[in-house]
């Protein structure tokens, strides 16, 4: 379906010793990065992480805009408090 594939950029950010991976879906930054021990790390799991995030995006979007909440979770592995 035309608008379901996601443009998925990871960026590698540090400082000191704290390191983190900035993911960008459709040119806008996710708030939440995830943290890794070295930049090392961020650049082997950026792949799996943009894969991820293109699979999550593709299966919200085919759900639709009403369940795109509870497809994001359940691709997540996330039970909502209500199970």
């Amino acid at each position: 379906m035309a608008g379901e594939k996601a443009i998925v950029r990871t960026r590698i950010g540090g400082e000191e010793n704290h390191f983190w991976l900035a993911t960008a879906i459709n040119g806008r930054e996710i708030d939440r990065p995830v943290h890794v021990k070295s930049i090392e790390d961020g650049e082997r799991l950026a792949r799996e992480i943009e894969i991820l995030v293109d699979h999550v995006y593709r299966r919200a979007y085919r759900d639709g805009f009403s369940s795109c909440q509870s497809a994001l979770k359940d691709c997540l592995g996330i039970r909502s408090s209500s199970n």
